[in-house]
Formats: structure tokens, C-alpha cells, sequence
């Protein structure tokens, strides 16, 4: 239920609010290939063992399991695939695990599963994403329109979880889930690692990355230091011709990773990590087509920056019959973006837009797992989740163009412009749970599986002191001679009050042997509530301009969910040499909590509007046909679309009956490597060819307008083929590579809002580069 706690506020001016920016987890190939085998692993299998036998095991069910023996459809890629890969970033990461699409570019990705996604535009300041997020156990999507685009260097794997993940892992799962999971210490030996790459780029630019890593036994088999280090800088592709910036949209990244391992005895295990993590852009990664591709014009640039700090401190207890985990983690976010110009917003002015930010993050899980691999295999746990972000959303014009019209009364203490109108707000997000999974063998071959999480979420929205100048256009468009000055808007807070949700889960599993794993399971995702600011205030939330307009803006949003349900096998034949893993699916999607547009103003509010299905199919296989020798491809068939839609809420969000959900109805990937040695070197070579089909970037209606929407495109069908060369001997390694081998300019991001300058992503052109290795071991 959501309670007003004042009913003191002013309205503010919506218009920043318009602006939002918007092959399989091989697990039988060979250990050259970096990939896994069909060796379990116990609870009580150490990393040094697991990286011996070559497999990955997985821990998406808060135990260790080996990929192949868990009921989830899930792709896992070592560290090795991912060097293999180039895997750089979620784009990249995307093409790589059947069902999944990035929709967005560098810190505003956010990618889409199973086709639970409603439009490309970046989701608002404290909106969860359909799809969760996570560096070990902090989740990035909680409540930031910008997500830290995770820097894949000294990872143990990725894990890709598709299909609602709300029993284990909690609200903002609802269709999914990506996990980096960091390397841990090894107290057993000493390690030492350094990479350099170096690539050009189509366009005369370049790309340079060096990581290195550090991992000492301090006691010998009981404490152990692990440091680590990665640096990135890569020019851009996109020239801005306002500034005269070719290759405008440099990144560069910063990750510095430092854990301690203390494993006393064989029952106690403690580690802490410490991550530090920055990325900044240097200009817009998109373009306009009027310049042409990948060129985009503004007097500034548009600049991001992310930074993370986040420490993780955690205790395992083995008590024979069960282990006994606490995770505690903190973290802190700060975030920036700067001079978006959004020159269509009003037509003459220079306005920019600007989001300055930080989250902090304060997480506490306790769980306590079975040991025994009896019939009855438990985990059950305690959840509290708080995250505090303090925002300021800022709309301002350079300083030089309220003075040439002798405009006064707009304050120039920000981002080197006057301001118009700011947006200042604390929200506080807190999710407290208790859950639970456990499965029992009925017969050595039939598993029952059931689990339950029972969450209270409450979510908090204090809209501080703000400042709204309307006065401005007044200014702007009769010849300026104006004050525009105005008080400030009065403090209101808002709250959902608290929500229980209850997200269950249910399955069977027939598993006759190692080589065969069929499953079915039925499991709910769901996402918190989130409460809107000033505007539902203003006349008991309905329309000035037209007191007969039907849409009353709510204190907040409801909390939406989804129903999952998925059958699916696993499967080795051919004495190995063949792995198929095979999943289909139906979704129910309720209450879609989405942005909504208040017709008769224009004013912005996340509210629920409708009901989607989405149904599809996935498949990974990999065939091993002869010795180095492997072919491996993955495929995704799916439909997602609204299904129910009243005429109101048809109106508000631009949705109708049949819409279709914004992810493609196509995607398919395959690749060729081969293997061989010579003496005592060894070589690869690696061929990956990805293929998505077309989709909407939203619906086709302008939200609170009900007339087609002008920002309403189709993606269209897109290809990529990268390629490897591989050489190792001993210690050293080299690797050559090409991606986007053709030098494709497909469209693959088209950002709905028509405000912003630039809304057209592609991928990087052709770069071609090589990456040099040095490993102790």
C-alpha cells in the first residue's frame, strides 16, 4: 500500500524526467579449450581442484554443482572462454549466451532475457531492471539509471542464469540473471599473470588494455593474498563534429581487486575483498544519421563517469552436517553524467541535461547449507538489502546564452551552465527476506525440488528542496529582459509502506545417470514497488491543464512479476564428444511496472500497465568430432508481446493489444575451433559467427498521446563474425584476433527518446589486435 507521509510539495517541471536516455557453457569440451567436463565437484572441492579437472561449476543454486547437474538453464564461461571470446563487455557477453540482447551502450546497457523488455530506453533513477546484475554478491541494477559495466579481468567465470532467479537471489531477477564472479585467493601456491593488449581500429583508432595479477601464500595452505590490477584505454568511433573530437567516445577503465583468504583449519574459511572500479567516457557512443554513421554533433561533449567501492567480507563455518555463510557487503557509488545535449527537447535553445549521483549499497545474507548427499540436499538463508542514492537530476543552458538575453535569476553552479530546473532527491530502498530450496531424491534418478522466498521490500522517495524556473522560456522566446527567479519547491517525502512478496518455486528432476539431466520447474521473479515524487501530489495527482484527463498520477508503482515455466534437458552422448543442453519456455508477465506519460500534460510517473506472454526456445550443442576439433552452435526462438491492455493504460504507456516486446523473435550464434601442438607448443584457431533478427526499440504509440510514435523504429537484423589465432609455450602466450571481422555498421540500439542528439548505436568497426600473456604457472 502506498502512504503519502506529506502532503507539502510543489510541482516540478517533468522535462529532465522526459529525457531518460534513454555458445554455450560447454561443459564436456576439452581443457585446451578452456572449457568444462563432466567431473562433479563437491561442496568440498577446492578452486585448485575444480581448475584441474578443467570443468565449471556453477553456483546458481547456492551450492556448488557442476554445470551440467543443475536444473537451471544457465551458460557459464571460464575464464579461459572469456579470453578466448574477447569478451569485453555485456555487449559482448550477449552474444555469447542464447536468449540474451544488450539494449544500450557502455554504462547504459541493459540487457534483456527471454524477451522481458519493453522498450531500449534506459530505465529512470531507482527502477530495477528486468534483469539482475552482480559482482559477486552486490547487485549493480538496483536503483541506478547507469550500470558499471564490469570490466571481465581476473573472473573465475560469468554466469548467465535465464528464467526468474527471485528465490535465491531476490527482487530484480525477474527474468534473469548475470553474475561475475571474482577469482579467490589460493593459499596452495604462489601465481603470477600479466596480459597486454593492442588493437587498431576501423578509422584510424587504437584500443590498449594491460592487466596484471599477484597471488602470494602468506601461511602456507591457510592464508593467502591476491591483488590484481587492469587498466584500459581505448579510443572512440564516433566523431563529433560540434567539437572537432574525431573519435570522441574514449573509454577508459580502472579496476584495482585486493582479497585475503584465512582458512585456518579444514572448517573455518574467511575472505575479504576490496574492488575499485572506474570507467569514463569521453562523448556520446552514438550518433545521429542525419551527419552520418557513427558521427553526431554538439558544442559538448557528453561525459560519464562511474566509479565503484565495494568490500565484501565472508565467514564459512563447516559443521559437518551443514556450513554455515555470511556474506556482508558495502559499497559505494558515485556517478556522473554531464552535457547531454538535448537540442530537440526545444527547438532553438541549447539545453543540456545532467545526472549527478551516488548509491550506497549495505547488503547482509546469512545462509546455512547441507552437506550430505543423501536424499535431502537444503539451503536455507536471512536477506537484508538497503541501498541509499541521493540524486540530483539538472536541466541548464550555457551561461553565455541567458547573458546575451539579459536573463537573471538562474543559478551557474553547476556543470558550467545555468541552471532551470533541478531535480534533488534521497531514496532509500530496503528489502529484508527470509528463503529457502531444498530437493529430495525420491529414487537415485527423480529429484522433487521446492523453494520459497518471502520478502518485505519498502521503498522511499524524499523529494528535497528543488528548484523549477519555468520563467525561462518566457525569457528564452520573447527577447530575454526577464528575472526568472523563483523559490525553491518544498520537501516531501513519499513510501510504498512495506510489501510482502512471496516468490516460490517448484520442479522435478529425472537424472538416470551423468550423461543425462531432464527437468521441469515452474519459479516466480518479481520486482520491488517504487514510489513517484511531487507530481502525485499536485491536485490530489490529476491534471491541472485538464481536470477531466482520467489519469490520476499514483504515490508510486506497484511491484510487477512473472511466472516462468521451462522444461528442459541436458545432455552428453556420443561418448562425450556431444553436448546438448535444450530449454523451452512460457512466461506470464503481471502488472508490468513501467514509465507512464500523463496525457493531457506531458508529466512523467512509473505506474503498472498491462499484461505480456512470452514463449521460446534455446539450445547450445557442441559436437567434438575429432581430437581438437570443436563445433558448437546455440539458438534462441522466442515471441514476446502484450497480451492485455486496457484502453487508459493503452493510452499513458503507447502500448496495445499484440505489441511486441522490444527483443528479437532470432538469435543465433556457432563456432569452429581447432586445435593442434607442435612439439611442445600449442595452437588454436577460432571462427564465432553471431546472427540476431529485427525487433522494436518500444512500443509503436507515444506514450500519453495515443498517436504513433516519431521515436517508434525497428531494429534491424544484425551479424558479427570474430575470429582467433592462438600460440602457447610453457609460461607465454599470444593470441591474435579480429573482431567484427566485416567491418558491420548494423544498427543494433536505437534510443526512443527523440530529445537527445545523438540515438543510434552500432557495434565498433573491425579491430584487429594482439593480446601477449605471461603466466607463472
Amino acid at each position: 500500500m502506498f502512504v503519502t507521509r506529506s502532503l507539502s510539495g510543489v510541482s516540478l517541471a517533468a522535462v529532465a524526467t522526459a529525457l531518460s536516455l534513454a555458445s554455450p557453457a560447454q561443459a564436456q569440451t576439452s581443457a585446451s579449450s578452456g572449457s568444462a567436463s563432466q567431473t562433479p565437484q563437491t561442496a568440498e572441492s577446492s578452486p585448485a581442484e575444480a581448475a584441474a579437472t578443467g570443468e565449471i561449476v556453477v553456483t546458481a543454486t547456492r551450492r556448488n554443482e557442476s554445470i551440467q547437474d543443475v536444473p537451471v538453464s544457465i551458460t557459464a564461461l571460464s575464464e579461459k572462454e572469456l579470453e578466448e571470446r574477447h569478451i569485453t563487455d555485456i555487449k559482448s557477453l550477449a552474444l555469447s549466451s542464447p536468449g540474451v540482447i544488450a539494449t544500450g551502450e557502455g554504462s547504459f546497457n541493459k540487457p534483456t532475457i527471454r524477451a522481458i523488455q519493453t522498450s531500449q530506453t534506459t530505465s529512470s533513477s531507482g527502477t530495477q531492471r528486468p534483469v539482475a546484475v552482480f559482482l559477486d554478491d552486490l547487485p549493480l541494477t538496483s536503483s541506478s539509471a547507469i550500470i558499471q559495466d564490469v570490466a571481465p579481468y581476473d573472473l573465475n567465470r560469468i554466469e548467465v542464469l535465464r528464467g526468474p532467479q527471485g528465490t535465491l537471489f531476490g527482487s530484480g531477477s525477474l527474468a534473469g540473471l548475470i553474475r561475475y564472479i571474482t577469482n579467490k585467493p589460493n593459499p596452495d601456491e604462489f601465481d603470477a599473470s600479466a596480459d597486454l593488449d593492442l588493437g587498431s581500429t576501423a578509422g584510424g583508432s587504437h584500443r590498449a588494455s594491460v592487466g596484471a595479477m599477484l597471488n602470494v601464500p602468506l601461511v602456507q595452505d591457510q592464508l593467502a593474498l591476491r591483488v590484481s590490477g587492469f587498466l584500459r584505454d581505448d579510443d572512440g568511433y564516433v566523431d563529433n563534429i560540434g567539437t572537432g573530437v574525431k573519435n570522441a567516445n574514449t573509454t577508459k577503465d580502472k579496476v584495482l581487486r585486493a582479497s585475503v583468504l584465512w582458512a585456518p583449519d579444514s572448517r573455518f574459511t574467511g575472505s575479504f575483498t576490496f574492488n575499485y572500479a572506474s570507467n569514463r567516457v569521453g562523448d556520446s557512443p552514438l550518433y545521429d544519421p542525419v551527419f552520418g554513421v557513427n558521427v553526431y554533433s554538439s558544442p559538448r561533449p557528453w561525459i560519464t563517469k562511474v566509479d565503484l567501492y565495494h568490500g565484501n567480507l565472508t565467514l564459512d563455518y563447516d559443521m559437518g552436517w551443514a556450513t554455515l555463510t555470511s556474506a556482508t557487503t558495502y559499497a559505494s557509488s558515485p556517478q556522473k553524467m554531464i552535457d547531454l545535449n538535448i537540442f530537440g527537447a526545444v527547438p532553438t535553445i541549447p539545453l543540456f541535461f545532467g545526472l549527478d549521483s551516488k548509491i550506497l549499497t549495505k547488503q547482509q545474507e546469512l545462509r546455512l547449507a547441507s552437506n550430505s548427499n543423501g536424499r535431502l540436499e537444503w539451503v536455507t538463508g536471512l536477506y537484508y538489502l538497503e541501498q541509499t542514492a541521493k540524486s540530483a537530476v539538472q536541466l541548464y543552458v550555457p551561461t553565455e546564452f541567458v547573458t546575451a538575453r539579459n536573463i537573471t535569476g538562474a543559478p551557474t553552479n553547476i556543470n558550467n551552465g545555468s541552471t532551470i530546473s533541478n531535480t534533488l532527491t534521497r531514496t532509500t530502498s530496503t528489502e529484508a527476506a527470509v528463503f529457502g530450496e531444498a530437493s529430495y531424491r525420491v529414487t537415485e534418478a527423480l529429484k522433487i525440488i521446492a523453494g520459497g522466498r518471502l520478502t518485505n521490500s519498502k521503498y522511499e522517495n524524499r523529494a528535497l528542496p528543488s528548484l523549477s524556473l519555468p520563467r525561462f522560456y518566457v525569457g528564452a522566446f520573447t527577447g530575454g529582459n526577464i528575472d526568472i527567479s523563483a523559490p525553491l519547491t518544498t520537501q516531501a517525502d513519499f513510501t510504498t509502506g512495506n510489501e510482502l512478496n512471496f516468490t516460490p518455486k517448484l520442479g522435478v528432476q529425472w537424472q538416470p545417470n551423468n550423461d543425462l539431466n531432464i527437468y521441469a520447474v515452474a519459479s516466480k521473479g518479481f520486482r520491488r514497488p517504487k514510489a513517484n515524487g511531487n507530481s502525485a501530489l499536485v491536485n490530489g495527482g490529476r491534471s491541472v491543464i485538464d481536470p477531466n484527463d482520467p489519469v490520476v498520477i499514483p504515490i508510486g508503482a506497484d511491484g510487477d512479476s512473472l511466472w516462468n515455466y521451462e522444461v528442459g534437458t541436458k545432455a552428453t552422448m556420443l561418448g562425450g564428444r556431444l553436448t546438448a543442453n535444450l530449454a523451452a519456455y512460457y512466461i506470464t508477465w503481471d502488472d508490468i511496472q513501467i514509465q507512464l506519460i500523463r496525457p493531457s500534460d506531458q508529466a512523467t510517473f512509473d505506474g503498472n500497465a498491462g499484461d505480456a506472454e512470452a514463449f521460446g526456445f534455446e539450445a547450445e550443442v557442441v559436437l567434438r568430432p575429432a581430437v581438437g576439433l570443436e563445433i558448437g552452435a546455440n539458438l534462441t526462438l522466442q515471441e514476446g508481446k502484450i497480451v492485455t491492455i486496457d484502453a487508459v493504460d493503452a493510452k499513458i504507456s503507447g502500448a496495445t493489444e499484440g505489441s511486441r516486446l522490444s527483443s528479437p523473435k532470432f538469435k543465433g550464434g556457432a563456432h569452429v575451433r581447432y586445435g593442434w601442438s607442435v612439439n611442445e607448443n600449442d595452437f588454436y584457431g577460432r571462427v564465432d559467427f553471431y546472427r540476431a533478427g529485427s525487433f522494436p526499440n518500444t512500443f509503436p504509440n507515444a506514450p500519453g498521446t495515443g498517436k504513433p510514435d516519431p521515436g517508434y523504429s525497428i531494429v534491424p537484423a544484425s551479424s558479427e563474425i570474430n575470429a582467433s589465432m592462438g600460440w602457447s609455450r610453457g609460461r607465454l602466450g599470444a593470441v591474435l584476433y579480429a573482431d567484427n571481422l566485416t567491418n558491420s555498421d548494423s544498427i543494433i540500439f536505437v534510443n526512443p527518446p527523440r530529445a537527445a542528439s545523438a540515438r543510434v548505436g552500432t557495434r565498433r568497426p573491425r579491430t584487429i589486435g594482439i593480446r601477449l600473456s605471461w603466466d607463472y604457472q
